[in-house]
């Protein structure tokens, strides 16, 4: 029985995929049409040209793709939620799903993976073929990466009738980077780092929030600007914060990038952020936008073991 070839185009692509992830029916793929016709199709066993069968691919194919996302994925809090699902024992597959569907930026990064990898297996299967036909491998790009930043998230101005939130988000944050001291210390800190100045919005302090598509506020820049004794006008980049839930994508950038880019600070003779301790990879990042190194609080924790 000879050989027959077939183009793959990105319909046939589709087929395949929708039915390799077909647990239920053995398919084949028809190179006379080119097309997917199942085992039970008529005159399947009559046939000058042959039928091919599709690269495999079994549940435990799925799982071990799941696992592949989970591990690269860069939001803390969903990995380990979804690392979870995957070691509960029963129900992953719709467990995962369901988990996903909670988080609409992540499923459609998930759904992105997963069509790349399972493109991917059909191409190298498709190569298997081409090197039996005696052709040139086929050569496709499938690394195109989805950015939920970018498609799913926007950046905004803050409205007055959200600082309330803002400031709740703040303190949020602050308590956060010092959570193993004292209640009271953390209080005592936040009080002398703010020095009765909340996140506003007025000529003087500006903030951008990062919103999702259905408008919750998952992150925030505040930045704030003033006119000193003798007239040098002093920036500060007050607080970045992404609520934990939606770290990982590139928001925090986002939203240092639109503070910078701001003509408030734009106009200023200096720029200043307070880096939390342990926070060296935000140092790092600020290195490059030419921001030095200009003060260090110590702090002895005697109650420390």
């Amino acid at each position: 029985m000879a050989n027959e070839s077939f183009e793959l185009t990105n319909e046939l692509i589709e087929q395949i995929i929708f039915a390799m992830e077909n647990q239920k029916e053995k398919f084949f793929l028809d190179p006379a049409i080119p097309s997917i016709i199942s085992r039970t199709a008529e005159g399947t066993g009559n046939r000058i040209s042959p039928l091919y069968d599709l690269p495999d691919w079994e549940p435990s194919d799925g799982y071990r793709l799941m696992e592949q996302f989970v591990l690269n994925l860069r939001n803390p809090v969903y990995r380990e939620h979804l690392s979870s699902i995957l070691h509960c024992g029963s129900g992953v597959f719709r467990k995962f799903k369901d988990a996903l569907n909670q988080r609409p930026d992540i499923e459609r990064k998930w759904f992105s993976f997963k069509e790349q990898n399972m493109k991917q297996r059909v191409l190298d299967w498709y190569n298997v073929l081409r090197l039996e036909w005696g052709l040139d491998l086929w050569e496709e790009d499938f690394n195109g990466e989805y950015s939920p930043v970018l498609t799913d998230f926007s950046i905004n101005i803050c409205r007055a009738e959200q600082v309330s939130l803002i400031n709740e988000l703040d303190r949020e944050a602050f308590h956060e980077i010092y959570d193993t001291y004292p209640e009271d210390y953390i209080s005592d800190l936040f009080r002398r780092c703010r020095d009765g100045f909340e996140p506003e919005v007025s000529d003087e302090s500006r903030i951008f929030l990062a919103e999702s598509p259905d408008g919750e506020i998952v992150g925030f820049v505040w930045i704030t600007a003033e006119i000193l004794e003798k007239g040098t006008v002093l920036g500060r980049i007050r607080q970045i914060y992404v609520v934990p839930e939606y770290r990982g994508l590139g928001l925090g950038e986002k939203l240092k990038e639109k503070a910078l880019d701001d003509s408030m600070l734009a106009g200023c003779s200096f720029l200043e952020i307070d880096i939390p301790a342990g926070a060296d990879f935000i140092k790092n990042n600020l290195n490059q936008y030419g921001f030095k190194k200009n003060s260090t609080m110590m702090v002895l924790d005697k109650l420390a073991d």
